[in-house]
């Protein structure tokens, strides 16, 4: 798939030379039209032969420019659509050149003078899946007059094929990669599409980066047809299953985040705690010995004398804290499961009624993983799969409650958010990520605190020496002036 963006004073040339390269057909669904060069051009590629179908609201603003004030031509065929498909039509206008051969989405209201006021519109090529789903939505607007009243709208495949990639998308985040071969046969499906057939082959060839990112734009560049195909309630229930999702990977970012720092913090402590707790102590020891020389530097003694303190019980603390070693595929499988138990207990997720249930395991959950207690978050694990707590996309079906839910899921994942930039903000957290190769700073780390241990230690020494002579000095010259006495 290609596809090109256009803004501002962009749109009208693109737009222009979209519908002139038309040699079949025009299909638009926008609502409304009255830019007079779109609608000669219209005018004059159907006079040529090209078919033209257009689908506008059914209201006056666009009635009296429209082709010489016609509400359809001989060679235009309009429909225009009521109250009930407005809503959905008037931010997801969309048009099809030659049955897809070229797909025009975005918000360009196709007025005049609105080429400057913020829009955009985008047009895809090579779109397989795309073009098909806008030209089923056509079908559905363009004939909706004529359906039967209460009858349900066509159910279209991208819907279904977007929540099978969704899954997929979580399962490489989940690296849970064993579990993507199942989910093959039902994404096969759709191959006809060079890119569906592009991320099945790059999963069969365990490709798995390649294969999630082609996934991941793939969902992205079919969002606006998504959003124009499915109802209001749909798109609302997708929206909150989406924030819901990002709710569960930000908090684990939250969680890896804190579990490496951590980590970090424990493995500092045994690489290099024995120089530092030294190095605080002759520290203290200098200053101790400055203070009594000049009573001014009595702050800095205590200061000296705190931090050696705080310090050593900090790692006192962090001796008694056992964390349990895991190798490599224990890691694997703890991350894995941590991901899967919080995404079926979050708090932010689950129905209200069962948010403090989900809070107290989450917490449990969150320990768990934070001390490598790979067996309890087996247990967690099990009892949620065996006593499962309903998403709160899952109950909901009044417009209001979803909105409001959806207004309350977007402020817990901007305080998620937020709680993350904080933890990358701290300057551990800085010193961390910029480290390539712990045990190589850690090695280099302990040399330099080495030589500085070895300096105080020395400098301490000859400081103490020097003390020594000055007392035996001083307790020499007076015992010479008492026996002069």
């Amino acid at each position: 798939m290609t596809r090109t963006k256009y803004q501002e004073a962009e749109i009208h040339p693109a737009l222009v030379a979209a519908l002139t390269s038309a040699k079949c057909s025009i299909q638009l669904a926008i609502g409304w039209i009255s830019e007079p060069g779109i609608l000669g051009l219209l005018q004059k590629k159907a006079l040529a032969g090209i078919e033209v179908e257009i689908i506008l609201f059914q209201d006056g603003d666009s009635q009296n420019t429209l082709f010489n004030g016609q509400t359809s031509s001989e060679s235009v065929r309009l429909v225009r659509v009521g109250e009930s498909l407005k809503e959905q039509l008037i931010d997801a206008k969309f048009g099809l050149i030659d049955g897809g051969e070229i797909v025009i989405e975005g918000d360009y209201r196709w007025r005049a003078g609105t080429a400057g006021a913020g829009r955009e519109i985008i047009l895809s090529s090579d779109a397989h899946t795309l073009a098909t789903a806008y030209r089923q939505e056509f079908n559905y607007l363009f004939h909706h007059g004529e359906m039967a009243s209460g009858a349900s709208k066509p159910i279209f495949g991208l819907p279904d094929l977007i929540k099978r990639l969704e899954v997929m998308q979580t399962l490489f985040k989940m690296e849970d990669t064993d579990y993507l071969a199942f989910r093959l046969d039902g994404l096969r499906e759709f191959s006809e599409d060079p890119d569906i057939a592009f991320i099945v082959d790059k999963i069969e060839e365990e490709e798995f980066a390649s294969a999630y990112d082609e996934v991941t734009a793939f969902i992205e560049n079919h969002r606006l047809a998504l959003a124009c195909i499915n109802p209001p309630i749909d798109n609302l229930l997708h929206e909150i299953q989406q924030l819901e999702r990002q709710i569960s990977e930000v908090s684990q970012e939250v969680a890896d985040t804190q579990k490496r720092m951590s980590a970090f913090s424990k493995l500092h402590g045994e690489k290099l705690g024995d120089l530092l707790e030294g190095i605080l102590f002759e520290t203290k020891i200098k200053a101790k010995r400055l203070a009594e020389a000049d009573p001014g530097k009595q702050e800095i003694y205590e200061e000296a004398a705190s931090d050696h303190e705080k310090y050593t019980s900090s790692q006192e603390a962090v001796r008694k804290n056992k964390t349990r070693a895991l190798d490599a595929r224990e890691q694997k499988e703890l991350k894995r499961l941590y991901r899967k138990a919080s995404m079926k207990c979050h708090p932010d997720r689950v129905v209200d009624e069962l948010h403090d249930q989900a809070q107290a395991i989450f917490l449990e959950l969150t320990e768990a993983y934070k001390n490598n207690d790979l067996e309890q978050l087996r247990a967690i694990t099990e009892q949620l799969n065996n006593n499962r707590m309903a998403d709160k996309s899952e109950v909901l079906t009044e417009r209001k409650k979803l909105e409001s839910t959806r207004k309350g899921l977007i402020d817990k994942l901007a305080e998620w958010n937020n709680q993350l930039e904080e933890l990358l903000r701290q300057p551990n957290s800085k010193t961390i990520n910029a480290i390539d190769d712990w045990d190589d700073y850690f090695n280099e780390t302990r040399v330099l605190l080495e030589d500085q241990l070895f300096r105080l230690r020395t400098e301490n020494k000859a400081a103490k020496i020097q003390q020594e002579k000055s007392e035996r000095l001083r307790l020499t010259v007076s015992g010479k002036e008492a026996f002069s006495d």
